[in-house]
């Protein structure tokens, strides 16, 4: 890994260069350190400053393969999230009703496909003035000209090693090579004083923290309105995911007023069949639970499951008692600033 960063340092592999400013987020550690919530605040900010930003993703565990494929054509999303992968749709999802809810017609440009050379020139073709680089702190294939790195506040830096001895993608010293490190999943933005341990891991990094807020709760269903988290308190829930830190979601829930009596956890990008919502309707009755709750992640593939699939058996789940809690991000509003001197935009 190291004489491969090496190799691409020193010009021997050539990174293709698109042309226009190119932002890297990715991470060194396996597992959710939300950099998906962080793409899309970017992707926002870019929007709100005039630029048409283009999104470049793999599709994990979607069936797009190298691609590249636009997922957002016209404004309208044009793909499911088995074909894109569970974070791109679920990013397009929320962009696209944010760009509505500001009354924009059209969004930001979505590519997915493991061939991110291709999808940049793509790009470039409909009209980009800015690539996000979605996971691409491993992609040296592109060029970049800022690159920010995340962490999770609670993870222990002296005690990781490279997979599969640890979480790491790869040695923890080449994080020198990012130029931003960002903190998330910190309880309140002014907690700076949980910085401290990465501080002396990197002192000469500007590191900002980033806090993952419980906003509202979303049904499965898209025919009724979102609901306030105030339905939780004193409520009997279970609980389940399949996302990449599935403790910080349980840690969550609990510290929203309800009693939550169980828990099931499935692999990071988990694609849900019939059985397994039934299933889980079963789980929650013997739990005798008022509600299930999961993440957006998860929701969004169980309504095209629903959508796609309607059952038409005994113990048909309608899902009605089937809610994801939508997370609002904040991010340290100095990041914005250091950005833009970066990209000298």
């Amino acid at each position: 890994m190291r004489l491969r960063r090496h190799l691409y340092d020193r010009g021997v592999l050539e990174a293709y260069s698109p042309g226009i400013p190119v932002v890297s987020i990715g991470n060194l550690l396996l597992g959710g350190t939300g950099k998906t919530p962080l793409v899309e605040e970017v992707v926002k900010w870019a929007i709100k400053r005039g630029m048409r930003p283009a999104v470049l993703t793999r599709g994990y565990k979607g069936t797009v393969g190298k691609g590249p494929k636009e997922l957002i054509v016209q404004g309208e999303i044009g793909m499911g999230p088995m074909e894109a992968g569970d974070e791109p749709y679920m990013l397009a999802l929320r962009v696209t009703q944010w760009c509505r809810q500001h009354g924009m017609d059209d969004g930001p440009i979505i590519i997915v496909g493991s061939n991110r050379v291709e999808a940049a020139r793509l790009a470039r073709e409909r009209g980009a003035d800015i690539i996000v680089l979605d996971d691409g702190f491993q992609h040296l294939r592109i060029k970049r000209d800022l690159d920010i790195l995340l962490f999770p506040y609670n993870v222990d830096l002296n005690a990781q090693r490279v997979f599969p001895g640890g979480r790491l993608r790869e040695p923890l010293d080449v994080a020198r090579h990012a130029d931003i490190i960002v903190i998330s999943k910190v309880p309140h933005i002014k907690s700076t004083h949980l910085l401290a341990p990465f501080e002396e891991f990197f002192p000469k990094k500007e590191l900002f923290p980033m806090v993952f807020y419980p906003e509202s709760l979303i049904p499965l269903s898209g025919q009724r309105p979102g609901q306030g988290l105030e339905r939780l308190e004193g409520k009997r829930v279970v609980a389940f995911c399949g996302i990449g830190d599935p403790e910080s979601f349980k840690e969550m829930i609990m510290r929203l007023g309800c009693n939550l009596m169980d828990i099931k956890v499935f692999r990071d990008h988990h694609l849900y069949d019939i059985d397994d919502l039934l299933r889980l309707k079963r789980w929650s009755t013997e739990k005798k639970a008022d509600m299930i709750l999961t993440t957006e992640k998860d929701l969004v593939k169980l309504n095209c499951l629903v959508a796609s699939a309607p059952i038409k058996r005994d113990g048909d789940p309608k899902g009605d008692d089937i809610f994801a809690i939508r997370l609002k991000v904040q991010v340290d509003p100095r990041l914005f600033s250091v950005v833009a001197d970066h990209l000298d935009i």
